[in-house]
């Protein structure tokens, strides 16, 4: 059978393993969080990634908190792409079903099942629409969402 995507995720450490994967790449994402440690990681990894002249360089960003980005705690998307200089090709809010998930499929209609759809929709199409992880956390029922959060 023939494919569309093949998909590996590298070692941890940029070692033989990462270099040996990249080789035969044609794109490459990076995953990564707004914590400074991953980013600091992230940028050296995207630094030698674009040594490998790919057609494509991306960055996700995994476990997003949309209260904290809201509250200034934490760096945005925006920022981060910014930091990184390199494209966002999608965010993946924290989330319980995620974590929870013994290998079954996301709930439907779950924050983390739309984040997905988009990110494989930009993968696919070449697009940038990220997941908006804010808008559950933005208006008067977002700041109650909030209050929820910071008293549990």
């Amino acid at each position: 059978p023939t494919f569309d995507y093949f998909l590996i995720d590298c070692p941890a450490g940029i070692d033989n393993g990462f270099h040996r994967a990249v080789a035969v790449c044609d794109e490459a994402l990076c995953v990564t969080t707004s914590q400074i440690a991953s980013l600091r990681d992230s940028d050296k990894v995207i630094s030698i990634l674009r040594g490998y002249n790919l057609q494509r360089i991306g960055v996700v960003l995994n476990r997003v908190r949309g209260d904290l980005i809201i509250e200034k705690k934490c760096l945005s998307p925006t920022e981060i792409e910014s930091i990184l200089k390199t494209e966002l090709v999608g965010t993946i809010p924290d989330s319980d079903n995620i974590l929870l998930n013994k290998g079954g499929s996301l709930p439907s209609n779950s924050t983390a099942q739309k984040a997905y759809k988009l990110l494989a929709k930009n993968i696919e199409k070449g697009g940038n629409k990220l997941y908006d992880c804010t808008k559950i956390f933005s208006g008067f029922w977002g700041g109650v969402r909030r209050k929820l959060i910071k008293s549990v």
